[in-house]
């Protein structure tokens, strides 16, 4: 491998958790008084002074000041001659060799304090962030996963900083088999970084590269998440291709506008029919003449109007003939409207480019790739508003 490529990934390594040991130590020794045996490993001396765990937490609370390393060294040394498997006094000893510059003699007694125990949060700390120094990727995987399996809450801490994997090809890659081996902390991890993540087409892609969504019930919801972010934001191609591998889902609905079970399967909203989430105006999917038909009943109250019905497309570039079968419900209301628009969507913008009522034919233009479909709905005026029920909806495609 080029010595250049060497440089670059321990580089990118060291970016992404080079705050994860300061970051992290601050909160382990805040916290240490409420994970150890003693709630006060100085008063705990006093009683016995020899204890090898209050020696350890002893030295635990010094860990941070530079100017005590010799004082956390002795203390390390006498808790580890009073009980030999001791994982915090082997991880403070690696500390002190750490800060002395000895990076060969650091790595072997953190490797050593693995051994005696992998729970020991701070230790999978510290050789987070000494492999990531060498720039061994796996190696640093590996221990973000021994922490996170040892001590849930450390979730808190280490996802903002593990949801880079999905931005950088090359950690990407080594993080495919968490994916597919799904432990138990990649539902809340993919949880928060698909409601957090100002890149969510990085987290598609990685999951397409790991072949989709772990199958794990609980994991649906995210799928449709993920999916509706990536729409919402105009990222369409990313939502199409994320779609195709999402269990159950079904590419030729996607130039598809009637209703049916498929086209109204709220798992890949919004590129399936969606309503408003409204009390006021909206629509509500009904069983039509055949099981797999479906129609919609639309409603707007008095004085309401705005979108009750959407739905993003991938209509092929040309002319379309727009058909509808609609039945309005006799609720005595005035001034109401009805009508469907289509506007294509390209590089996070909307243009209408299509309105019923005033034009027969639809025209996709060569460069529309995404279209979002709307029905406007306006109650007017009365005391029960508008109702209307959809029976079938198409486009159909005009010869060239």
């Amino acid at each position: 491998m080029p010595r250049g490529w060497d440089w670059y990934r321990s580089t990118r390594l060291a970016l992404v958790v080079g705050s994860t040991l300061a970051l992290a130590l601050s909160s382990f020794v805040n916290a240490v008084s409420n994970v150890t045996q003693f709630k006060n490993p100085a008063i705990a001396l006093r009683f016995a002074p020899a204890d090898p765990e209050a020696l350890a937490n002893a030295a635990e609370t010094s860990i941070t000041d530079g100017s005590r390393m010799a004082e956390v060294e002795k203390s390390a040394r006498l808790s580890l001659k009073g009980l030999a498997i001791n994982p915090v006094a082997l991880r403070l000893l690696g500390h002190v060799e750490d800060v002395a510059g000895h990076k060969s003699q650091a790595g072997r007694l953190l490797n050593l304090s693995e051994r005696a125990s992998r729970r020991d949060l701070a230790t999978q700390l510290w050789l987070i962030e000494y492999t990531a120094g060498r720039g061994d990727i796996d190696q640093t995987f590996r221990h973000y996963d021994a922490a996170l399996r040892a001590n849930p809450e450390s979730g808190a801490l280490l996802f903002p900083i593990l949801a880079n994997a999905f931005e950088d090809p090359a950690l990407r890659k080594a993080f495919l088999p968490y994916i597919r081996i799904n432990p138990y902390w990649m539902s809340p991890f993919l949880s928060q970084s698909i409601a957090e993540s100002d890149h969510p087409e990085a987290i598609a892609q990685t999951l397409g590269a790991a072949g989709g969504m772990p199958d794990e019930a609980k994991l649906q919801p995210l799928e449709t998440i993920l999916l509706a972010r990536l729409a919402n934001a105009g990222q369409l191609e990313a939502a199409r291709r994320f779609f195709g591998i999402m269990r159950g889902s079904d590419r030729n609905i996607l130039a598809f506008v009637d209703f049916d079970i498929k086209t109204t399967d709220l798992r890949f909203a919004p590129l399936t029919w969606q309503n408003a989430e409204k009390s006021s105006i909206g629509a509500t999917f009904e069983g039509g003449k055949l099981d797999r038909d479906r129609q919609v009943r639309v409603f707007a109250a008095s004085g309401e109007s705005g979108v009750a019905l959407r739905r993003f497309l991938f209509l092929a570039p040309g002319r379309y003939a727009f058909q509808e079968n609609r039945t309005l419900v006799d609720t005595g209301a005035q001034q109401t409207d009805f009508y469907w628009q289509i506007k294509c969507v390209s590089e996070g913008q909307a243009k209408i480019i299509w309105r019923s009522g005033r034009a027969e034919q639809l025209v996709i233009p060569s460069a529309c790739k995404a279209q979002l479909i709307e029905l406007y709905v306006d109650g007017g005026v009365g005391q029960n508003g508008v109702e209307a029920i959809v029976h079938s909806l198409r486009f159909n495609k005009l010869p060239s």
